[in-house]
């Protein structure tokens, strides 16, 4: 019964320990403008691109130096960022009314 005891503490122990290291942030983006993006989703591709999808508001956003100006409410859009965090390209798609 105290073998149980000791073996649960030392998981609980180690659990504790791994969750509380902080994580190596290299750099952290966002978008700015007057309108708002809604990131649904991140991927990567096997030379540390890194791809986000989402949703615009209803008035423009700017990722870096690209405009994303949307047609109507709720458009889509996609942002590939190198691996040093520079926007590479970014664009939207939608029509006049939700999308």
């Amino acid at each position: 019964m105290i073998k149980g005891w000791m073996v649960s503490i030392v998981v609980l122990f180690t659990l504790a320990n791994a969750s509380a290291q902080s994580p190596g942030w290299q750099w952290a983006a966002a978008s700015s403008g007057p309108g708002l993006a809604y990131n649904e989703g991140l991927a990567t591709d096997a030379v540390g691109n890194i791809y986000m999808v989402g949703m615009l508001g209803d008035s423009n956003v700017l990722f870096d130096n690209f405009s994303l100006i949307p047609k109507g409410n709720m458009d889509a859009f996609l942002v590939k960022y190198n691996p040093g965090g520079k926007v590479e390209w970014a664009r939207s798609i939608g029509a006049k009314d939700y999308d």
